[in-house]
């Protein structure tokens, strides 16, 4: 019975040793992942930003064509 129990310990911590390694660079992965993310937001944000300045500009144009008129 002592014997099962040293195997399942052992056992028990070689797994939470595999299991602890992998975690740290799953983070890593998952803090890159942030980053990339945080990224395409801002990219995403600046395109907007253009957008609006260029549809207001169009508003703009359009105003003064139908004042012409």
């Amino acid at each position: 019975m002592a014997m099962k129990k040293v195997f399942f310990g052992l056992f028990t911590l070689a797994l939470l040793s595999a299991c602890g390694g992998g975690g740290q660079k799953a983070s890593e992965k998952e803090s890159q992942e942030v980053i990339n993310l945080e990224q395409s937001t801002e990219k995403l944000e600046e395109v907007l930003e253009s957008a609006e300045l260029e549809l207001e500009e169009a508003q703009s144009e359009i105003d003064s064509l139908l004042n012409g008129l």
